[in-house]
This record gives structure tokens, sequence and C-alpha cells, in this order.
């Protein structure tokens, strides 16, 4: 459900999880613009924070299904006030924060120093859906260390990869789980250890539908395809 739906019409949307026995509503993408700095990761910490309280309150849990935006630094962490301050179109910030992000810190990233870090810090109550490729693609980060990093509240993974396509600015598509960025052994073990409800497999363009179906029985079940 769209964050702005939530804001301005959260009622229908409790009803409508009501007559469906829905108990849990994700916000699949957040806009690159709420990640800029630490100053608006905090109001959209504070934002959803509210909105998963007064979910709660209906027995429902609000969750956020995590792209590649919150892996990007926050632009002020680099000394750059004035350009995180300037209303620059998504795909500038977007490069402006990977090259800060690969020619400042270079081999020094550090998950905890990314917006999504500072949500999951800033926030009490809603849950996290991990998209293990968009972790690996934001940054490199280790899928495996968010998953640990989030405890009880990661609700689900989502266990899909990407493959970069473009050095610079930085592009990724979509492939089958375990041809990209990501080790789905890995990534499942991990899970394993975790509290997630669910794993959600993801192939999203396939050459063979049928033979995408019987990889993803596999992979989650762990069986020879």
């Amino acid at each position: 459900m769209d964050l702005s739906r939530l804001d301005d019409d959260l009622e229908p949307i409790v009803d409508r999880c009501r007559i469906v026995g829905c108990d849990r509503v994700i916000v699949p993408h957040l806009g690159s613009h709420l990640f800029r700095t630490t100053a608006t990761v905090d109001a959209l910490a504070s934002r959803l924070d509210g909105l998963a309280e007064r979910l709660d309150s209906h027995g429902i849990e609000l969750g956020y299904h995590t792209s590649r935006e919150p892996f990007l630094p926050p632009l002020d962490r680099f000394g750059l006030g004035t350009v995180s301050s300037i209303p620059l179109p998504a795909f500038v910030w977007k490069s402006v924060a990977d090259a800060a992000d690969r020619w400042l810190l270079r081999g020094n990233r550090q998950l905890d120093r990314t917006a999504f870090s500072q949500l999951a810090y800033q926030t009490d109550t809603m849950t996290f859906e991990i998209d293990v490729g968009w972790v690996a693609a934001g940054g490199g980060y280790d899928p495996v260390e968010a998953i640990e990093s989030l405890g009880d509240r990661l609700s689900l993974v989502h266990l899909a990869d990407v493959r970069q396509t473009r050095v610079f600015p930085t592009a990724f598509r979509s492939v089958p789980p375990g041809e990209g960025l990501i080790d789905p052994d890995e990534i499942l073990a991990a899970v394993d250890r975790s509290n997630a409800d669910w794993v959600i497999f993801e192939d999203e363009d396939p050459e063979d539908p049928e033979a995408a179906i019987w990889k993803g029985i596999a992979t989650l079940c762990g069986r020879p395809v």
C-alpha cells in the first residue's frame, strides 16, 4: 500500500484488511528523496512509526519493503550540506550519493552509516521486508548482516537477485536468485536463524516460467532442481 494512501485514508484500508483476514500491510517503495539526509530519514521514521502504531491498534502490522535507495548514505554524512538542500531530481541525488559512497568511503562502507540503519534505529513498531538483491546492490552490503541487524523486526525476506549492468552511474537488472550478487544458501541460513515469517522467491522475468517455479520450490525447500 502506497505511503500517501496510508497517510490520507487509513480506516478504509483497515476495513479491507479485516474483510479478507489480512494482518500485514507492506509499503512496497519509498521515494529516494525521503532518504537524502539524516533529517529526512528521521522525519520518515516518525511518519512510519506513527502509522505502525495506529495499525497495531487494529491488530495489523506495518512493514517496509526495502529498495536500493536506503542503502546509500545520506548526503549530509559526507559534509555535502549544500548539495543535500538542493531539490535535485532523484537520479541526480542517487548519482551524487553513489559517487560519494564509492570515492569517499571506498573500502570503508559500513551498514550503520546507511539510511536503512538510521530508519531502523529511529523506529520501534514497524517491521521490514528485506529485499536481499537490493541490499547487495546498494553499496555492496552483506544481506546477511542486514537480516541479522533487525532482530525480531524482520518480518519478511524477499529472495531476489540483481546483476550490475553499468558502473557509473550504477545500474542493475533483476536476474534469477543465485545468478547475480547474492548467495541463496547463505541468505536462507540467516533466515533460519531469524524470526522472519516468510521468504518470497522472485524470478522477475524468466525465460521459462514453469522451470523458474520449480527452481523456486527447490531453492526454498532444499531439494535438487
